[in-house]
């Protein structure tokens, strides 16, 4: 078993080509340990980078961009993730059905910000997220 924490990090940048923020990853070195659903993988990262590494030494200033799926979008934790610090990314499979659209609209109003990841412009993926647009 590893006793190492890793995250890894993908910088993006924004339309001046300064880093905007970083898109942080679950990673593991160890090959005996997997994890069997996103949102294990998820609530690593917001754990790891909150409570062990810290997110000024992870990203600075620059905003945190985590994946969420639609069973972290309708439970509470969301709630615990810092506003002014993280972006989340909606996953390219999320589907936006009623409740999720409600949710994603209660969450912008309190100041959460949203960005899609893998973005596709066919017709069926569109139609998922035209609401939220």
């Amino acid at each position: 078993m590893s006793h190492f924490l890793y995250i890894a990090k993908q910088a993006i940048f924004g339309r001046d080509k300064h880093i905007y923020g970083y898109e942080l990853y679950y990673r593991n070195d160890d090959p005996e340990m997997t994890l069997p659903d996103q949102r294990l993988a998820t609530a690593s990262v917001l754990v790891n980078s909150l409570n062990q590494m810290g997110l000024q030494t992870l990203v600075g200033s620059s905003k945190a961009f985590v994946n969420i799926d639609a069973k972290i979008l309708l439970t509470d934790i969301i709630y615990t993730i810092p506003k002014d610090r993280f972006i989340l990314e909606l996953n390219e499979d999320i589907q936006i059905n009623q409740k999720e659209y409600e949710c994603i609209k209660a969450l912008h109003k309190e100041g959460y910000s949203f960005a899609l990841d893998n973005v596709s412009f066919n017709k069926s993926y569109l139609d998922n997220v035209k609401r939220i647009l």
